[in-house]
């Protein structure tokens, strides 16, 4: 039990749902005012907005950058990490209110992903699912809503559900 997705599930949480500090935050609301939709677009078509300023605006990459490298050190220089998008969109479908479940999942011709048998060696490709309209999407830099990268597609992952239990979210 020391590689369970329970446990796996409480590092995403702490990394991803509680990842960004007040610096990062501030610019994250900052960015949310050049993103442009009508008040009354629908979620599709918020996301597809979220997603194309800020794809259009950054490289995505593999790699880490020291944590004192802010994201506007970041989006300065054109290029963010997976995982600090990961943070930006995150922030932002917040910011937007839009209900999302962040997970991992694996290529699938590589090591497809066994919800049998849990091995973190699966939980190697973010992902985003938006229950209102039934989709998914990666944060890599080329992929959008609905066509996302292939290798991920048809497969099993471990997604997040942040809850709301008295005002708190967990």
């Amino acid at each position: 039990d020391l590689s369970s997705y329970g446990e796996l599930s409480k590092i995403i949480y702490s990394n991803y749902y509680d990842g960004n500090n007040k610096t990062d935050l501030a610019f994250i609301k900052k960015i949310s005012k050049k993103i442009d939709f009508s008040s009354d677009a629908k979620d599709r078509d918020r996301i597809r907005a979220i997603e194309e300023y800020v794809k259009s605006n950054v490289r995505i990459i593999d790699g880490q950058f020291p944590p004192e490298v802010t994201m506007q050190n970041l989006w300065d220089s054109k290029i963010f990490t997976k995982d600090k998008a990961v943070l930006l969109f995150m922030g932002l479908f917040d910011i937007f209110e839009i209900n999302f479940q962040f997970g991992l999942t694996s290529d699938r011709f590589d090591l497809k992903f066994d919800p049998e048998f849990e091995l973190w060696s699966y939980a190697s490709e973010y992902i985003f699912y938006f229950p209102s309209i039934k989709d998914y999407t990666i944060p890599d830099y080329y992929d959008r809503l609905g066509f996302f990268n292939e290798d991920c597609r048809n497969n099993y992952g471990l997604f997040v559900k942040r809850v709301e239990v008295a005002g708190d979210k967990y």
